[in-house]
């Protein structure tokens, strides 16, 4: 299914479950897709409404070839713009990497639409430390993909140091993953490099709003994916309602790689916040 941004650009996303039910939407990361929830939404669309969309400049959506198009705020208008045409209140966000710097600035943007933030693999770029370097790869990565296309490096992308686990533990998994990834957009993914991964706020720049923030949040992180760990312990610290689960002997794509353990761990989240049980801790409770 599709539906028109407000900038008319069409998105692609995939709706599934009762639509009477609490939803659930799923954001997607750099590498991934709509796919790469499959796991997720076959084990909760019997009781969520879940919603996984494409990214613009991922296929099935459209790719502007406008480097205007890609910027963070328009990656949360359009989050917020597919509830809209969904007539969704409210949701269940749930990103991994690149979608869960989607999903915390919808949460700190547009809180009163938000059931809860879900943010796995979190924090690769966004700490001072290492922005600049961070930052610096973006820009390299975005012009290898005009000059070279995922077709010619996404076996090397896809087999990075903080990817290694899945394919050790799941390499027909991966290697599907691999084929996937050499069909994407290279010119979708190298103008979000330079227009969001590169631009998007550090998590230092929004302090003051990430203590603010009361919404129920889980943090889940894999203890292999050493980008992520710093960026992820320090939301914990920040915000007050988040929750930590960190998977041993994990990497980056958490989701795919431990699909039954993220799957268990994101149920009992959402069932904790459906009940009202998740709670606040007391400040004293916070580790600033």
């Amino acid at each position: 299914m599709n539906f028109t941004t407000d900038d008319n650009v069409t998105l692609y996303y995939e709706d599934s479950g009762s639509k009477d039910a609490a939803a659930v939407i799923f954001a997607h990361e750099f590498a991934g897709e709509v796919g790469s929830w499959d796991d997720q939404i076959a084990a909760l669309k019997d009781d969520y409404r879940c919603v996984a969309y494409a990214a613009r400049g991922w296929l099935p959506s459209e790719v502007p070839e406008d480097p205007a198009a890609y910027s963070i705020e328009r990656a949360v208008a359009d989050m917020i713009g597919l509830m809209d045409h969904l007539e969704l209140e409210k949701a269940h966000v749930v990103g991994l990497s690149m979608g869960s710097n989607t999903t915390l600035q919808s949460a700190l943007w547009h809180p009163e639409r938000c059931h809860s933030l879900t943010m796995s693999s979190s924090g690769y770029g966004a700490m001072t430390e290492g922005r600049a370097e961070f930052q610096n790869a973006c820009h390299d990565m975005s012009a290898r993909l005009i000059n070279e296309g995922w077709a010619n490096i996404a076996d090397t992308y896809g087999d990075g140091p903080f990817r290694r686990s899945f394919k050790s533990k799941h390499p027909e998994a991966h290697a599907d993953f691999l084929k996937r990834l050499s069909g994407h957009s290279s010119l979708g993914s190298a103008l979000t490099q330079r227009g969001i991964q590169a631009r998007r706020p550090s998590f230092v720049e929004q302090e003051a709003a990430l203590k603010a923030l009361t919404l129920p949040t889980l943090l889940i992180v894999g203890d292999d994916d050493h980008p992520g760990l710093a960026g992820t312990l320090y939301l914990k610290q920040m915000i007050a309602t988040a929750g930590l689960y960190v998977s041993p002997r994990t990497g980056h794509q958490v989701n795919l790689e431990e699909p039954e353990v993220f799957n268990h761990v994101l149920r009992q989240f959402l069932s904790a916040v459906g009940d009202g049980s998740w709670g606040v801790h007391p400040d004293t409770d916070r580790m600033f």
